[in-house]
């Protein structure tokens, strides 16, 4: 489908521009216009590249940006299940144990700041 290849692609550039969004699973925050192009919203949760450079942060940062990914096919998954990959089905379903760490973490980061 059309739509998720360019809400993959806006990633990616929010991706290259240092950026994880880190609440996509959530699909109010993806807005559609009348071309169908995607736009991002809500983002309270994101991170920026910079601040995780050190390691071990990198891999944090890692994580957050797989799950950005991942939550476009949860999307997928919810709304056109037909169009997902068995690559997209492994790579969702093939989660690290370490995730609720993760985001705790995450939460931990917000109050920081």
């Amino acid at each position: 489908m059309i739509f998720f290849h360019k809400l993959i692609r806006l990633i990616q550039k929010c991706h290259e521009h240092g950026v994880a969004h880190c609440d996509l699973k959530r699909s109010s925050n993806i807005l559609i216009d009348e071309s169908g192009n995607s736009h991002l919203i809500d983002w309270a949760a994101a991170i920026l590249e910079k601040e995780f450079y050190l390691y071990p942060l990198t891999i944090i940062y890692k994580k957050f940006i797989d799950d950005d990914f991942k939550a476009v096919i949860k999307l997928k998954m919810r709304y056109c299940p037909q169009e997902i990959t068995d690559e997209e089905k492994r790579n969702y379903l093939h989660r690290v144990l370490g995730d609720g760490t993760i985001r705790a973490f995450k939460e931990a980061d917000r109050k920081w700041r």
